[in-house]
């Protein structure tokens, strides 16, 4: 029983630094090369000789319901972002970034196009428009959907701040650490 213990023992002191530095390695590498980020679909239009890159639906929803006293007169709100370049491969900056602000409850709630302003690190405000505005009118609920192109300097200015909010229309909603995380790989995709 005691020569198994230190056999035991010296295999582990003679194995446990190959399993460190091997672990070291490893994840130094990971440091040096982009990680990918499965949130974002780049699908290519043969037809239309079009790329469309798209970030997977950001749930807004729990970051505007605190500023309302009933959830109901909120419903759902989901932000899609997406952008389309010529070709397979990107061989210039992509022009801007579409993004489109779907609300989904039990009575219209936005009505008409709102404005959007992006709120950087709680402290610049900058102004992106006026939203277009669409509702569809389903069996039980209402889909309002605004959408607005925002230019690839502005979204690149986006992408650089450390905390970002959106001002829609009288509703502010925060962006969480995760998302805006999303938001900036998909802008890194946007330059060749």
């Amino acid at each position: 029983m005691n020569c198994f213990r230190r056999v035991l023992m010296l295999i582990s002191i003679l194995f446990l630094p190959a399993v460190y530095s091997v672990g070291q390695t490893t994840g130094d590498a990971s440091k040096t090369e982009p990680k990918p980020n499965s949130h974002i679909k780049s699908k290519y239009n043969k037809s239309k000789d079009e790329t469309t890159v798209t970030l997977k639906t950001l749930q807004l929803s729990g970051s505007m319901n605190r500023e309302v006293t009933r959830e109901s007169e909120v419903g759902q709100l989901d932000l899609d972002l997406y952008f389309a370049h010529p070709g397979q491969q990107l061989t210039k900056p992509a022009e801007a970034v579409t993004l489109t602000f779907k609300g989904t409850q039990k009575n219209q709630l936005w009505q008409r196009g709102q404005n959007l302003i992006a709120v950087l690190n709680d402290q610049t405000a900058l102004l992106l428009g006026t939203t277009s505005y669409k509702s569809n009118s389903q069996t039980f609920y209402f889909e309002e959907l605004m959408a607005i192109s925002v230019p690839y300097d502005a979204v690149r200015k986006i992408a650089d701040a450390k905390t970002l909010a959106f001002q829609l229309g009288s509703r502010n909603v925060r962006i969480k650490d995760d998302q805006l995380e999303d938001i900036r790989a998909l802008v890194a995709k946007m330059s060749p």
